[in-house]
Formats: C-alpha cells, structure tokens, sequence
C-alpha cells in the first residue's frame, strides 16, 4: 500500500508551538526553512492558555532568591548550570520580547510592572493585566505568521498522520 504523504524539507524542525518554540524560532536566521509541530491546535497550547506572566531578573540584587526560588520549586532537581543561564538571560528575553511587540503591564513611570506567582518568594513576573488584551503568546504567534520561512503543522493538519504511519506503519508493527 503507497503513502499519500508527500516528503517535506526543512532545516530546523521544533515540536511544540508554546512561547519557548515559538520564541526559538523567531531568533532563528531567516535564510533556515524551519518547520513546528504542535501536537494539539494552536489555541489549545499551554502557552495560550497561560497567565501571560514570564520570570525575571530584577537586577544583581534577587539573583540568590530567584536562583532559591526556582531550584525549590523544581525539587533541587534542576541542573544548576541551566538555572543561572535562564536566570541571566532572562532580561534579554523581556527585551527581545518588549521588540517584538509584547506588551507587559507598566508601572506609571514607564518601568515594568512585577507580580508574584507560584513559588517565587519575589514579585518578579512580567504580565499583561488588562482583560482582553494579548498575551506573550498571542503578539509572538502573530509575529511569526509574519515569517514566510516559518510553517506550523498541528495534530490534524500533519503530526497524527506523522505519528500514526511511524508507530503502527510499515516499519513498526503495531503490537
């Protein structure tokens, strides 16, 4: 029995549309043809369904707390290598993210407005707080429908097939 799929090429391929491939992809060079995959409809994504809140580095002075904070929460699991990178980037994220069009609730100066949440000791989080407006996923997703290199295939429109052919196709027997 011949396959009706067609074979498809591509540079980088993600799985998963959530904020961190999306993001992922947008910093990619353009000259990549880069495919995502998402298992589920883009508006079903954890990201887009989250709070809208991203952790951030304050400044030099939260360091140790945020570092306590996040290996706490992960059960002193966390590789402690990762926590300081993700730590010291962060303020790179925000920015990255503010150029994309993201737009974080302000404080009437102008500066980041912070909230707390989860298990941070800190307010630390960047947010949206007006009901109705976008969220990080939702500006980040707009941005990349903008990129003619980028193609997002979710559960229906390729992965089931992908998945359903690997697993139980001519290669795996089904068990």
């Amino acid at each position: 029995m011949r396959s009706n799929m067609k074979n498809l090429y591509y540079d980088v391929v993600i799985a998963g549309c959530g904020v961190a491939g999306l993001y992922a992809a947008l910093n990619l060079p353009e000259e990549m043809n880069i495919l995502m995959l998402s298992k589920k409809d883009l508006e079903s994504c954890d990201s887009m369904l989250a709070q809208g809140g991203i952790c951030v580095l304050r400044d030099e002075s939260d360091y140790d707390s945020y570092f306590e904070d996040t290996m706490r929460a992960g059960h002193y699991e966390n590789r402690k290598e990762s926590v300081d990178i993700m730590i010291r980037s962060s303020r790179d994220v925000i920015n990255d993210l503010l150029n994309f069009g993201v737009r974080f609730a302000k404080n009437p100066d102008g500066s980041l407005a912070y909230t707390r949440e989860g298990a941070h000791s800190r307010p630390r989080i960047c947010f949206h707080y007006r009901k109705g407006d976008h969220n990080d996923t939702t500006i980040t997703c707009k941005k990349m429908f903008e990129c003619d290199h980028l193609r997002v295939y979710d559960h229906d429109r390729y992965f089931g097939g992908w998945w359903q052919m690997h697993r139980y196709g001519r290669r795996n027997k089904r068990r």
